[in-house]
């Protein structure tokens, strides 16, 4: 029987689960579909903030009075207060749940030492069609202010933003991409004087999932599997004649112990990218053109992003030594420049372009490169994280059918 589960973290394609783990992961499952809707919610409300506000300053721009609008904005606000406080209060209460749940899982399963009895030799990880594809995308500016914030609590409230954007991800996966923005971000504003910062957000779940295929399993194997899961209904290899015949009476869709097999997943990503604009002021010495620095995380794909990709119009590294050789060929002699301020003027004239370069290449326009790439890869769906999980379940009957087929092949099956 085919069934679908959510996403854990200590789950892989061929894991086996007996009906303990899938009971937990369903509970989990039950568990945070409250908070999931209330987050929802929350989200909602806050976007329909944001659209009331733009609302606000194209009626200022055009001299309307904005006294209803104001009205609907405090009443909405007052309704996000209230809603946020639900939500956090249902958050925490949810996640003690859930990490009690979550604990027992590592006990049992393949952390039990139930080896999968898929056959991997002949079982491939093959792309399908398995969900509807999606992209949710959010752009914000941080302004940092050195005498109002520490860099703490600004890496802290772009934390925040990461978080959020990837909670569907999973808790541990969603803390490790949050915790790896937040040390970027410090990193950048303790080198250098950060005036703000842009960051972009970006969740795809893809079309194209994986599943094994053919989906073959080891009798014996099985069989061991199915022991160790359910003592108390074991399958006794002793006696062959008692296996035949439970083979020809079994019903395969009987109900009880089922051993399951993880035969397939549904996969998503995700891209963080951030801008970080320097203040004019600012002086770095190996760099005094760039005016922003750009970083970006990646989440079930790799952007594969070069400099002279960022940027077409931009010159290539490599295109400066010409044209500063031919600088340097000029003859001193035909023109105003000593030797010395000819030198001088090379000097300049090679940082002037590189420079240009770089800060041209050091830009949006690089994430935007690197965006553009990962939804390129997004869309073809070849890679990504686990979302969802497909679910083949075993009866006691089809395994020692499987085991009857192999060792006993003179005997007909039903």
């Amino acid at each position: 029987m085919q069934s679908s589960i959510p996403y854990d973290p200590s789950l892989v394609l061929g894991s086996v689960l007996g009906n303990a783990t899938i009971q937990l992961v369903n509970e989990i499952s039950q568990a945070e579909a409250p908070v999931g809707a209330a987050r929802e919610e929350l989200e909602a409300l806050v976007a329909s903030r944001k659209s009331l506000n733009m609302t606000k300053s194209e009626l200022i721009a055009l001299g309307i009075d904005t006294s209803p609008v104001n009205d609907e904005i405090n009443k909405l606000s007052s309704k996000i207060a209230s809603v946020t406080t639900d939500y956090a209060e249902m958050k925490l209460k949810v996640e003690a749940a859930v990490g009690s749940l979550r604990s027992k899982i590592y006990g049992i399963g393949n952390s039990a030492g139930v080896e999968s009895p898929i056959d991997f030799l002949n079982a491939q990880p093959i792309s399908v069609p398995l969900a509807a594809e999606s992209l949710k995308l959010d752009v914000q500016y941080f302004s940092m202010d050195p005498n109002e914030q520490s860099a703490q609590s600004f890496a802290s409230n772009i934390s925040s933003v990461v978080s959020d954007a990837t909670n569907w991800l999973g808790t541990k996966l969603s803390t490790e991409i949050s915790h790896a923005a937040e040390a970027q971000v410090l990193g950048q504003v303790k080198r250098h004087s950060v005036a703000g910062t842009l960051i972009l957000t970006a969740s795809c779940t893809h079309k194209n999932g994986l599943i094994l295929e053919p989906l073959t399993i080891n009798p014996e194997k099985s069989i061991k599997a199915w022991n160790l899961l359910f003592p108390d209904d074991r399958i006794d290899v002793a006696n062959p004649k008692e296996i035949v015949e439970l083979a020809r009476t079994a019903d395969r869709n009987e109900t009880g112990n089922k051993l399951g097999l993880v035969s397939g997943m549904t996969l998503g990503s995700s891209f963080i990218g951030m801008v970080h604009v320097l203040n004019s002021t600012s002086s770095d010495i190996q760099s005094p053109a760039v005016r922003s620095h750009v970083t970006f995380l990646t989440t079930g794909t790799i952007s594969e992003v070069t400099l002279n990709k960022s940027a077409s119009d931009s010159p290539a590294l490599e295109t400066l030594l010409p044209a500063f050789q031919r600088v340097q060929l000029n003859d001193p002699d035909d023109g105003a420049l000593d030797p010395a301020q000819l030198g001088q003027g090379l000097v300049d004239s090679a940082l002037n372009k590189v420079n240009s370069s770089i800060s041209k290449l050091v830009d949006v326009n690089f994430m935007k490169a690197a965006l553009n790439d990962y939804l390129r890869k997004a869309s073809n769906g070849s890679t990504g994280v686990p979302l969802s999980y497909h679910l083949r379940e075993f009866s006691k009957g089809e395994i020692v059918e499987a085991w009857v087929a192999k060792h006993h092949p003179e005997t007909p099956v039903p």
